[in-house]
């Protein structure tokens, strides 16, 4: 996925995955709203791609509860999303071969995620991204 940068999100590097990040104006560092993890120790074997949020940690957010309810919502209407069946996270998942065939849709919630939360318009890009 190649437009994360470019929406204004941040990647944060881990020992088995990396967390797609939102900075928000409540908290120093930026929310998890996503997850990309490898299968094996090099990240050609991904096995799959959530997006979501914890809930535990998107109650320090208030300013940015409502547009988290939005994503969740419509990350629930791309084909092939499977729900999360985890204790705080919500979200859901997708496989490499699906992630692919929703890209567009995935930048495109991605997308009104970043503009909702820094109160943007969601067909303007959001304050200090590259359009």
């Amino acid at each position: 996925m190649g437009g994360g940068r470019a929406l204004g999100l941040t990647f944060e590097w881990g020992t088995k995955g990396s967390s797609i990040r939102l900075a928000t104006p409540d908290r120093s560092e930026p929310l998890s709203v996503g997850w990309i993890f490898p299968g094996v120790p090099s990240w050609s074997g991904l096995t799959h791609l959530t997006l979501g949020y914890d809930s535990s940690s998107a109650r320090h957010t208030p300013s940015v509860i409502g547009a988290l309810d939005t994503y969740l919502e419509q990350l629930s209407r791309i084909v092939g999303a499977k729900a999360v069946t985890a204790k705080a996270l919500k979200g859901y998942t997708w496989t490499p071969p699906q992630v692919t065939s929703v890209k567009t849709q995935i930048i495109e919630t991605l997308e009104a995620l970043v503009a909702a939360a820094s109160g943007a318009e969601p067909d303007q890009p959001a304050p200090g991204s590259f359009s």
